[in-house]
């Protein structure tokens, strides 16, 4: 290859990276691209060193071990654009041709052809060892224990996907929004503990148990419990469900599930943002190149898992905390929803409850130590002022005594399991007909007892 063609070479990775970067907004991008291409450009101007590394890149170009080294690197950069994008590609190029130059600048062909072999050979065992770790983490045993990418995909194919026949998108059998005479209609809205992740059959979520325990009392064709939870919801987007299409159900009574993080910031038409927005988590590899194979990566997974675990001070469900401080904008928000539920519920006339659930932190606790008894006890208190039941689920589960992650849905995931959705069930059942709400006719339940 003579210097020439190094130039020509050279101009066009330049064009290219000016191609795909076009658009970048982020300035640090153009300059991890500049800096090393305007090394490289420095290297192969016509001036002494230039002559230098034309001679010996034709003397290697010969050399056939080389030449294999070279086709094996050039595979190996389609394969980063195929996982990273093209950008992470020709970028990984530049700084490779750079570092080149930068060696066929010395005069040392023993060095450069050395390090091109060297390399290649280096990078072809990384690879490998990467595929084999991939398959390796890639199994049940593995990610299931872990919860990495492929297993967390693998959850939507195993549940009963009953909100797909459902007309109005939600995970319950019943979609007639007429309430036939003598039914007693129970509506249910919440968040994923309400909804059942990582509850493979509807069947055995809370609401449905409930409508079962219920039915035994007051017979079959007499009891209606209809979910409407979604999961990520917040308390500010079931009060907006809730005035939109819940009072249409024409419910006999509402329950409304908490979690400490319903709190989160939440906007007009369901809109919330994640736990992230609390509890930041940190990504190995740059947004910029997380393509759908990186981030169904089993081996990025678990390294991002521990990564952000080594750089979070507390767990993030004690951080839950600042959502219910009195002088934030999420308290107001969280405030302002309570209460148009409340304000609902008594222009109706309906009994509305609110269920606490608690989360399932690693550890056996008592009602005492429940380490965010602090936010329950707020948000019950907030609640009753609305006039709404409260049934706080904490001393419940700590009267089962062990450790909190008997209750967890897997081994990686906290949501309940379907134990822990029949002893919800049964609290709620208790509740309902403990109170004589199935038996009070509906000018009066709202004088039903809490």
């Amino acid at each position: 290859m003579t210097i020439r063609e190094l130039r020509a070479s050279w101009i066009l990775l330049g064009l290219l990276l000016g191609f795909v970067l076009a658009y970048e907004p982020r300035f640090a991008w153009y300059a991890v691209a500049c800096v090393p291409w305007m090394l490289g450009l420095g290297f192969l101007l016509p001036n002494r060193t230039a002559t230098v590394i034309g001679s010996m890149s034709s003397r290697l170009v010969a050399d056939r071990a080389v030449r294999i080294a070279l086709l094996v690197l050039g595979v190996l950069v389609l394969v980063v654009a195929h996982i990273f994008t093209v950008v992470a590609a020709l970028l990984v190029t530049t700084w490779f041709s750079a570092c080149l130059l930068l060696l066929a600048a010395t005069g040392r062909a023993d060095l450069l052809r050395a390090s091109i072999v060297g390399i290649a050979t280096s990078s072809v065992t990384v690879c490998v060892a990467l595929l084999s770790l991939e398959f390796v983490f890639r199994t049940r045993s593995i990610s299931t224990n872990l919860g990495l990418p492929s297993e967390i995909a693998a959850w939507e194919t195993r549940y009963d996907r009953l909100w797909e026949r459902n007309v109005f998108g939600f995970r319950s059998r019943h979609e007639e929004v007429h309430k036939p005479t003598g039914v007693f209609r129970i509506v249910t809205l919440g968040d994923s503990f309400t909804w059942g992740d990582k509850i493979a059959e509807t069947d055995s979520t809370w609401p449905a148990i409930l409508e079962t325990a219920l039915a035994r009392d007051a017979g079959a064709d007499r009891i209606e419990v209809i979910s409407l939870a979604q999961r990520g919801y917040t308390t500010a987007n079931e009060a907006e469900l809730l005035q939109r299409l819940g009072w249409q159900f024409n419910p006999d009574l509402v329950i409304i599930q908490f979690f400490a993080n319903d709190g989160l910031p939440s906007g007009p038409d369901f809109q919330s943002v994640g736990g992230e927005w609390l509890c930041p988590q940190h990504n190995l590899v740059p947004v910029r190149f997380r393509t759908e194979l990186v981030q169904h990566s089993a081996i990025i997974g678990f390294l991002e898992v521990q990564y952000n675990a080594l750089r979070s001070s507390q767990p993030c469900y004690l951080q839950f905390h600042q959502l219910y401080d009195s002088s934030s904008a999420t308290f107001a928000q969280f405030h302002s929803a309570l209460g148009a539920i409340g304000d609902s519920a008594r222009a109706r006339r309906t009994p509305t409850l609110m269920l606490l659930f608690p989360f399932f932190a690693p550890g056996e606790w008592t009602i005492e130590s429940y380490p965010l008894r602090a936010v329950h006890e707020q948000v019950a208190s907030m609640a009753r002022e609305e006039g709404l039941w409260v049934v706080d689920l904490v001393p419940y589960f700590a009267a089962e005594g062990g450790d909190w992650r008997r209750w967890w849905a897997t081994r990686y995931d906290s949501h309940p399991n379907s134990r822990a959705h029949r002893l919800v069930a049964a609290v709620l059942a208790d509740s309902i007909l403990g109170g004589g709400l199935l038996a009070q006719p509906p000018e009066v339940r709202l004088a039903a007892p809490r």
